[in-house]
C-alpha cells in the first residue's frame, strides 16, 4: 500500500504525474483533466497498490457505498484507463483486471518529494554558507525546482448567488448579477464556470470548491441604498488562499457595468494573457429594459404557469424598450416553450421560433443559442434531422448555454439515444445544480435508463422545487409506480391532472384497479369507460393501457396520437413500461411513421426493441 497519500498530494505512476486536488494527469508538461469519479477511483486503485482493489471496495470509497452497478464502475475504469496510454485491458501496463476480484494498480506509486505550499514557493532551510555558494546552490535549486514552483493553473470556477444583503435590493438584481457574471465568463477559452448556492452559511471555500470539483470560488454580496449600489466579491482557490476581495460600486444604472468589472479581475487573477476583447456579448442601452429582463428571469425560474404568463409580459416590456438587447429575445423564446406545456402548443412554439428570428436580426450574438428553441420546436414537431443540426449548432457554441443542453438531452430521449441524453443533462445540471428544471431532467434521464437510485435522488430535489412540467409529473408517477408507491402515484397523477386544467375525475377508480391488479378485467372495463368519455388525456391513456398489458388499445391511442400536435412525449416509449407496445406488430410501422426509422438509417443508428443504438 502506498505510504501517507492522501487527496492533496501529487504521486507519480510510471511517466505520469497525479494530481488529485485538482483532478489532473499530467505527462510531459501536457495536463489532462478527468472526471471526479475516474480521479477518486486513481487514487484509490493508487492508495491500495499492489493491493486487488474489489468492485465493493471502489462503490465504498469513490460513490460512498450508495447502489452503482457494475457498469458504472467499468466504464469508471475505462475511463482511466483511456487517460494511461489507452491502457488495455487485456495486456495492461497500468490495471490489471482481476476477473472475479477487481483491479489492482500494477505500477509502483511514487510519493513527490518536493512539495510546494499553496502559493507555490518552496521554503528554504536557513544554514550558513559562504556568499558565493549561497548564490550557486539558490540558482541551481531555482533551476531544478521552477517547473513545481509556479502555482498550479485555474481552470474552472464556481459562483454562489451573490447575497441579498439590503432588504431594499430586489432579489432579481443579486440574481441576475451572479447569472450575468457568469454568462461574461463563459467567454473565457478553456475556463469551466459553474453556478451553485452554499449548503449554508458557514460553508467554507475549499468545501464549496470541493463539492463541485472546481479549482476556485467567487462569493459575493449585492447591497442597494436608494440607487447606490455596492458589490462586493471575492476569488479563492481551492487552497482557500485568498487571490482577490474587492469592493465594487456604483448606481443602478452601473449594474451592468460592475459585473463587468468583477469579471476582468477574475481574468486577470487566472493568468488569461489573451489579448482578445473582453465584455458581455450582448449589453442593454436601458437600464429599465435591463432591470426588467431580470425581473422576467425571476419569473421563469418559478416555472408554473401564472410565472410564465407573467415572464412573457416582462420580457416583451423590456424587449420594447431596448430591441437590441439579445438575451431577453432567448428568454422569451424560452418561456414560450415552456407555456406549450400548458396548452396552444402550436401557437407557442410558432411565437418562439419567430421571436428569436426577431432576436437574431436585433443581436446576432445570439444566433448559435436561439438554435436552441428552433431545435426544441423541431423536436415537438418530429423533425429529427433537422433538430438535430440545429443542437448541433447551440451545443457546440464557444459560449456556454445550460438551456441547450438540457433541450438537447430531450432530443436524444426521444431518438432513443438514451445514454447521450444522460450526457447531455449532466452537461447542463453541472453547470447550474440549482436550476430545478436541470434536476427534473437528471431524474428524468436517470429513470429512462433504469437506475433507480439515482433517479429518486434528483426527483426529490426536483419535487422540493415544486417542478410542474407534464412530462416530470408523468415519469414521477410512473417512477413511483414501478417502486411499488401506487398511492403516491395516484396523488401525483390527481395534482398533474389539476395543474393542467384537466378532469381528474378517473384517477382514483382507475388507481383503485391498478393497485389491485394493473391487468386484470376489471382494469380494462374502468380504462375502456374512461376512453370512450375521453375524461382522460390520450398521452395518459396510451401509457394505462400500456401498464394494463392491452397493446392494441395502446397501439390504437398512439395512432390516432401521431396526427395530433399535442402528441405524447415520444421519449416514453423506451420505458419498460411501454415493452407491451414495443412488442407490438405494428411498432415498426409506427416508427417509420413518425420518421424515426428514416433518422436512425440516415444518423449510423439501428432499433434493438429497447432504442435506438447508434455506432
Amino acid at each position: 500500500m502506498a505510504a501517507d497519500l492522501n487527496p492533496h498530494q501529487r504521486f507519480e505512476i510510471g511517466p505520469f504525474t497525479v494530481i488529485p486536488s485538482r483532478r489532473i494527469v499530467r505527462r510531459d508538461g501536457k495536463d489532462v483533466h478527468i472526471e471526479p469519479k475516474q480521479m477518486e477511483a486513481l487514487f484509490t486503485l493508487a492508495r491500495h497498490q499492489p493491493d486487488v482493489v474489489s468492485k465493493d471496495q471502489l462503490v465504498n470509497e469513490v460513490w460512498g457505498g450508495r447502489a452503482t452497478a457494475d457498469e458504472s464502475v467499468v466504464q469508471c475504469i475505462k475511463g482511466v484507463r483511456h487517460v494511461l496510454d489507452n491502457d488495455s485491458p487485456r495486456n495492461p501496463k497500468y490495471i490489471e483486471t482481476i476477473h472475479g476480484r477487481g483491479y489492482r494498480l500494477i505500477v509502483p506509486v511514487r510519493v513527490s518529494k518536493t512539495e510546494t505550499s499553496s502559493h507555490g514557493r518552496v521554503q528554504m532551510a536557513r544554514f550558513w554558507m559562504p556568499a558565493a555558494v549561497l548564490v550557486v546552490a539558490a540558482l541551481v535549486i531555482a533551476i531544478v525546482l521552477m517547473p513545481d514552483s509556479a502555482p498550479e493553473p485555474i481552470d474552472s470556477v464556481v459562483i454562489t448567488v451573490f447575497d441579498n444583503i439590503s432588504t431594499e435590493a430586489d432579489p432579481s438584481i443579486a440574481a441576475g448579477f451572479t447569472g450575468q457574471l457568469i454568462s461574461t465568463l463563459h467567454q473565457l477559452p478553456d475556463f469551466k464556470v459553474k453556478k451553485g448556492s452554499l449548503l449554508a452559511t458557514s460553508e467554507s471555500d475549499e468545501d464549496v470548491v470541493a463539492r463541485f470539483g472546481v479549482d476556485s470560488v467567487v462569493r459575493g454580496s449585492v447591497q442597494q441604498h436608494n440607487n447606490e449600489l455596492e458589490i462586493t466579491a471575492r476569488f479563492v482557490d481551492s487552497d482557500g488562499v485568498n487571490l482577490w476581495a474587492d469592493t465594487f460600486t456604483g448606481t443602478v444604472d452601473d449594474l451592468f457595468s460592475l459585473h463587468e468589472q468583477v469579471a476582468k479581475k477574475v481574468r486577470v487573477a487566472i493568468g488569461d494573457k489573451t489579448e482578445e476583447p473582453f465584455s458581455a456579448l450582448s449589453k442593454p442601452t436601458s437600464t429599465d429594459a435591463y432591470l426588467k429582463y431580470l425581473l422576467g428571469q425571476s419569473f421563469l425560474d418559478k416555472r408554473d404557469v401564472s410565472s410564465l404568463q407573467k415572464a412573457a409580459e416582462t420580457f416583451l416590456n423590456s424587449i420594447e424598450l431596448d430591441p437590441k438587447f439579445g438575451p431577453a429575445y432567448l428568454s422569451l423564446a424560452n418561456t414560450y416553450v415552456l407555456l406549450a406545456d400548458y396548452g396552444a402548443q402550436n401557437v407557442m412554439f410558432d411565437q418562439a421560433v419567430a421571436i428569436v428570428g426577431e432576436g437574431i436580426a436585433q443581436d446576432p450574438s445570439i444566433l448559435e443559442a436561439a438554435q436552441t428553441y428552433t431545435g426544441y420546436v423541431q423536436t415537438k414537431r418530429g423533425d429529427w434531422l433537422a433538430a438535430t443540426a440545429l443542437f448541433q449548432t447551440a451545443t457546440s457554441s464557444t459560449t456556454e448555454y445550460p438551456p441547450a443542453q438540457h433541450y438537447y438531452s430531450r432530443l436524444m430521449a426521444a431518438v432513443g439515444r438514451l445514454d447521450d441524453s444522460l450526457a447531455a443533462a449532466q452537461i447542463a445540471w453541472d453547470l447550474d445544480r440549482d436550476k430545478q428544471v436541470l434536476n427534473s431532467r437528471m431524474a428524468i434521464a436517470h429513470f429512462w435508463k433504469n437506475e433507480m437510485e439515482q433517479a429518486g435522488q434528483f426527483y426529490e430535489i426536483a419535487n422540493a422545487k415544486n417542478v410542474g412540467a407534464p412530462i416530470h409529473l408523468m415519469s414521477y408517477a410512473l417512477f413511483l409506480m414501478r417502486s411499488g408507491q401506487v398511492e403516491d402515484a395516484r396523488e401525483v397523477a390527481r395534482n398533474a391532472m389539476q395543474l393542467h386544467k384537466f378532469n381528474s375525475d378517473w384517477v382514483d377508480p382507475v388507481f383503485d384497479e391498478l393497485s389491485i391488479s394493473p391487468t386484470s378485467e376489471s382494469t380494462a372495463s374502468v380504462l375502456e369507460r374512461y376512453s370512450e368519455s375521453t375524461e382522460i388525456p390520450a398521452t395518459v391513456l396510451v401509457t394505462l393501457w400500456s401498464i394494463a398489458g392491452r397493446a392494441d388499445r395502446a397501439m390504437d391511442i398512439a395512432w390516432n396520437l401521431i396526427d395530433d400536435a399535442n402528441y405524447f412525449d415520444i421519449e416514453l416509449i423506451y420505458l419498460d413500461e411501454f415493452r407491451i407496445l414495443r412488442q407490438h406488430p405494428d411498432f415498426p410501422r409506427l416508427l417509420d411513421e413518425i420518421g424515426l426509422t428514416e433518422y436512425w438509417q440516415i444518423t449510423g443508428c439501428h432499433w434493438d426493441n429497447d432504442g435506438g443504438i447508434c455506432i
